[in-house]
């Protein structure tokens, strides 16, 4: 191996494997060793400032599991300073030695999905409402928000939004509340929109939606102690009045 060959390689694991998990970073070492040939597990052990045993042992996997290969993310992928061949260049193409390309900024899970404003009042966030004190709550929707941000939904190109998906659509923390009051005072529907300024339909999706992930979550909701029928007794409950000319009067 030139002292060329050397730099380059050592520049491009070094851009890489921070890129990587613990296994990936293992087998990508394995198999640039058994490039290498002879001495290869040697030489890339220096070059990655890494135990021989690691290179060796990425280098076994790789021979005792045809699986075990290295899949690049996707989005390191596009990071690459990667020329494609004229012939197949989606699989033949030539790394530069160059530093990677910027990460794009990533959509934050409301992003197409959810508005960032709160449509629910604040009073809906009360404890004896959610049967949550304030910092479990917040605690709540925060991993509310990161499973919707592991979970995207698929959007199938040409196939018609579900209804919802539109600017009215609910935020995330919109969505969690009103399944967690659905759940804990078995409202009906109609209080609920009329509270959020939006349409029953939207509702029952933010409930059947709730449901899943409050499951997922493993979080269970506490009953209360009545069933709720109207806005009016929702305000009680939180110690708030209604005014007279508020959407939610309506609400039966």
């Amino acid at each position: 191996m030139t002292d060329e060959t050397a730099t380059v390689l050592g520049e491009v694991l070094a851009r890489l494997l921070p890129q990587l998990d613990e296994r990936q970073r293992r087998l990508t070492l394995g198999a640039a060793a058994r490039v290498l040939g002879y001495g290869g597990v040697r030489r890339v052990a220096r070059l990655a400032g890494v135990a021989e045993s690691t290179v060796a042992r990425g280098a076994r996997e790789l021979e005792s599991d045809v699986e075990s290969s290295v899949t690049i993310p996707d989005h390191v992928m596009k990071r690459l300073p990667l020329d494609a061949h004229e012939w197949h260049g989606t699989w033949n193409y030539t790394l530069r030695p160059e530093p990677l390309a910027p990460e794009q900024p990533v959509a934050p899970p409301e992003f197409g999905r959810f508005p960032a404003g709160d449509k629910a009042p604040a009073w809906l966030h009360h404890p004896s409402l959610t049967g949550m004190e304030s910092a479990a709550w917040n605690e709540l929707q925060q991993r509310y928000r990161h499973y919707l941000a592991e979970h995207p939904p698929i959007m199938i190109p040409g196939k018609k939004a579900r209804p919802g998906t539109g600017s009215r659509y609910l935020s995330a923390s919109d969505r969690l509340l009103v399944g967690v009051l659905k759940a804990r005072w078995k409202i009906h529907n109609p209080p609920l929109a009329a509270l959020l300024g939006t349409s029953q339909a939207r509702i029952t999706e933010a409930v059947r939606e709730a449901n899943r992930i409050l499951d997922a979550l493993g979080h269970p909701t506490p009953r209360g102690a009545i069933t709720v029928t109207t806005a009016d007794q929702l305000a009680a409950i939180a110690g708030h009045t209604l005014a007279s000319d508020e959407p939610a009067k309506t609400g039966k």
